[in-house]
């Protein structure tokens, strides 16, 4: 026999061998579902990275970059886009996306733009918006009522931690962070 096999040979023998035990096939065959069938996510499927309230205007930006940095790549999107709760990947928006502005050419984005709008989903989760057709989609954000709290507490340590000219001290500061004052002196 052989030291080295051909990979049907490998593949042939990891079969017969995961065929012995039932459950072992089924999670090889769900893993392998899941990567052939997983979507990618798309830069060109466009949401707001925060995330978005309950009663908020929720809409997906899709971008065909016309003008710009990108303008050799281009996008069209599907005639079906869907909300997704990334959860349980079930399907709980399904439109079509509007053009925006008759296909003009966004003069400061450069970019031909369409628009998903799934405002009328206020249900707190975590979502994607996908291109059913092309099988790609937006990366994940959530809907729920403190959506920005994250954000407003990450903004304010930034600035917090930047200020000059006193010291970071505990219990205001974390024991990582803990810094004595700087620019103190003149021209500094």
């Amino acid at each position: 026999m052989p030291f080295f096999h051909t990979k049907a040979q490998i593949i042939n023998k990891l079969i017969k061998t995961m065929l012995k035990s039932k459950l072992t096939f089924f999670l090889f065959l769900s893993l392998i579902g899941n990567i052939m069938f997983a979507q990618t996510v798309s830069k060109y499927i466009v949401v707001d990275q925060f995330g978005y309230r309950p009663t908020a205007k929720k809409v997906a930006v899709l971008r065909d970059p016309v003008m710009g940095n990108d303008e050799a790549e281009s996008f069209t999107p599907g005639n079906s886009y869907s909300l997704v709760n990334s959860a349980n990947n079930s399907k709980v928006l399904t439109a079509a996306p509007t053009i925006w502005q008759n296909g003009k050419t966004d003069t400061v984005a450069g970019d031909k733009v369409w628009w998903f709008d799934f405002s009328s989903v206020s249900t707190p989760g975590s979502y994607y918006v996908l291109d059913v057709q092309k099988n790609v989609k937006s990366y994940n954000f959530d809907i729920k009522e403190d959506v920005y709290n994250m954000v407003l507490k990450q903004a304010v340590r930034f600035f917090f931690y930047q200020r000059v000219g006193f010291a970071k001290k505990q219990p205001y500061a974390d024991a990582a962070w803990v810094d004595g004052a700087s620019h103190l002196g003149p021209l500094q």
